[in-house]
């Protein structure tokens, strides 16, 4: 699982194989403490998949890897 913000919701997509797409709201996560894995901002939305694979690191991303 990786959590983003709105900004970076395609980068976030082409970390993880297989994405699903939650959106984060005050009531599901109340002070979740949590940043976006791009930018450290608030995130938005979290990201998983319901199978156990490794997240791609954000410098393969941003070259496309």
């Amino acid at each position: 699982m990786i959590l983003v913000c709105s900004k970076h919701v395609k980068n976030g997509l082409k970390m993880i194989d297989l994405p699903h797409v939650h959106s984060i709201t005050e009531q599901s996560s109340p002070g979740c403490g949590q940043q976006c894995e791009v930018c450290r901002q608030k995130p938005d939305y979290k990201l998983f998949n319901h199978s156990v694979q490794r997240k791609k690191t954000k410098e393969n991303v941003m070259i496309g890897g």
